[in-house]
């Protein structure tokens, strides 16, 4: 058990919306930052957070809740190298069914979304790295985590063991709940170089491929499963709307039953949407 632990908490990703990729209305982020104050920031005194989002459009209201040390919005970049999923002489294409084959760009929007969650988190701690550079010191704890989750339990990180690398149980089979981490200094940058990882990966092995089963086997590649320990409730898989609302940080459109089911058209008007606003293009 450590004293008054000096907690990063670093936020990466959209500010979220009522259904998945971007797609439905979006959410006041009010709503999970009140779960995020009681929970996290009135049980610890010594937090500070690093902020980097696509979502240019809510930083003046992010910012004014959150009060980062250090922030960085920017228009959504556009991952515009391509890789295969499951069969490659699959149709590919822009996608409204799942569908395999060769994708590049905004062609299928479950893998530029695992692309686009992972580089923000990327960058989101390299925040949290120029602050320590800048003043001297290291964050005894780092959190990694995003704007729409409904905080339910407390996090007292002085009861944590800096030794470990928490995440929501359980794993299974569809490998673990990524909603957040908790981890040491070095062992969260670590962890926030799976974006060089997945980016080298040139054939995903299905088109059901995603963040949970890939960011399960990059932390057993590089050796943060000997660490990995759980906190909170469970948040078991596979069972629907009742199983998501469980665990120590449900997402905030379910804990407040305002998930909304989005039609296959949604995808091309996000699509068309991120075309418009993406100033940028990685190309490898």
């Amino acid at each position: 058990m450590q004293d008054k632990p000096k907690i990063a908490i670093v936020m990466h990703g959209q500010a979220g919306t009522s259904n998945k990729y971007g797609t439905g209305t979006e959410l006041d982020v009010e709503l999970s930052y009140k779960h995020f104050k009681k929970h996290i920031l009135d049980k610890n005194p010594n937090v500070d957070v690093f902020m980097h989002s696509w979502s240019t459009d809510r930083r003046e209201k992010l910012v004014n809740l959150y009060s980062p040390k250090i922030d960085y919005f920017e228009p959504q970049i556009t991952f515009d190298f391509e890789y295969t999923v499951g069969d490659p002489n699959g149709p590919g294409g822009e996608i409204s069914k799942w569908k395999d084959g060769k994708f590049k760009g905004l062609d299928n929007l479950r893998f530029h979304g695992l692309f686009s969650r992972w580089y923000s988190a990327k960058m989101a701690n390299e925040l949290r790295l120029i602050n320590q550079c800048q003043n001297n010191f290291v964050y005894d704890y780092v959190m990694l985590t995003r704007y729409d989750l409904a905080y339910v339990e407390d996090f007292d990180f002085s009861s944590f063991d800096t030794g470990k690398f928490y995440a929501i149980p359980p794993i299974s089979h569809h490998g673990i709940q990524d909603l957040w981490f908790i981890g040491s200094d070095k062992d969260m940058t670590l962890l926030c170089q799976m974006y060089d990882w997945i980016k080298k990966i040139n054939h995903f092995p299905h088109k059901f491929t995603h963040s949970h089963w890939l960011t399960l086997k990059f932390i057993n590649n590089v050796g943060l499963d000997e660490k990995l320990d759980f906190f909170g409730s469970e948040r078991p898989w596979g069972q629907g709307p009742v199983g998501a609302k469980l665990g120590p940080s449900p997402l905030v459109r379910d804990h407040y039953n305002i998930a909304e089911k989005t039609p296959d058209s949604a995808m091309g008007e996000v699509r068309n949407k991120l075309r418009q606003i993406s100033e940028r293009k990685i190309t490898w």
